[in-house]
């Protein structure tokens, strides 16, 4: 099995640009979940933001099974479970990531957003996803040890599409339990994406973490897992996308048709 290296310090520079950067991505979004809480009027998007934040806890087995070493040498950790150190904007970086783009998710589905528009943003989600973690490895913050498949400029990016769909789930299906979930019962949004984000990573990603913890695994069985647990999180973004309307309500529609008949 690999080892992780244990001996190398966290960059100094890429800690407090990692730290700084996530703390006002937080408040960006604690400021646009206090907004929809109030256009909704429901405290639902607040309280689901809350709840990314308890997600991340699910970091320490996240980190052992997909084989993510925060270079512990010089961190500001928050907490170490699993023989794991958490740096503290690696916990926050979860309101951030996932709390955030659930909450835009959400939004686009209450505009009226069709079906085909979700769709398109679950590559842009991809993307963006895949540039975050080029950015906090090349700052010096952590690495994927130990052989992965499809790794580009040192980050393996099949990662990248269930960390999408998290985001995808999680705002589809608190959009459509809004109605349900009235009052008090909003504070069920707290377990979202804590659920979510467990089930879709290690639900669907299953098949390649077992090939990857496993001792001298194939490249082709690698590379055949990855695919698998890609199209496994691919089914599940499908599944979601069909509680979207596939075409514009019909008054959202009038009133777009009015906007561009007046431009």
């Amino acid at each position: 099995m690999p080892i992780p290296p244990v001996d190398v310090a966290v960059n100094p520079l890429g800690q407090w640009i990692m730290t700084v950067g996530v703390i006002i991505a937080l408040a960006i979004a604690a400021l646009a979940s206090v907004r929809m809480s109030r256009r909704l009027h429901t405290w639902a998007p607040a309280i689901m933001l809350a709840g990314s934040l308890l997600a991340g806890f699910i970091e320490p087995m996240y980190c052992l099974t997909m084989h993510l070493w925060y270079y512990r040498v010089g961190q500001w950790s928050m907490y170490s479970s699993m023989d794991m150190s958490q740096p503290i904007w690696s916990w926050l970086s979860y309101g951030a990531f996932y709390g955030g783009l659930a909450l835009l998710v959400w939004w686009r589905v209450e505009q009226g957003a069709t079906r085909a528009s979700i769709a398109k943003l679950v590559g842009v989600l991809v993307l963006i996803g895949i540039a975050t973690e080029w950015l906090c490895i090349n700052l010096g913050t952590y690495e994927y040890y130990g052989s992965h498949p499809f790794r580009i400029f040192s980050f393996p990016v099949w990662i990248a599409v269930a960390n999408a769909v998290v985001g995808i789930v999680a705002g589809v299906v608190a959009a459509r339990l809004r109605p349900l979930l009235p009052g008090t019962q909003a504070w069920a949004y707290l377990a979202l994406i804590p659920v979510s984000m467990t089930a879709i990573q290690f639900g669907t990603g299953f098949l390649a973490l077992d090939v990857i913890n496993t001792p001298d695994p194939s490249i082709w069985l690698q590379y055949l897992s990855a695919i698998a647990s890609m199209a496994l999180a691919a089914a599940v973004a499908f599944v979601a996308l069909k509680l979207v309307p596939k075409h514009q309500p019909a008054v959202l529609q009038n009133v777009a048709d009015g906007v561009a008949a007046g431009s």
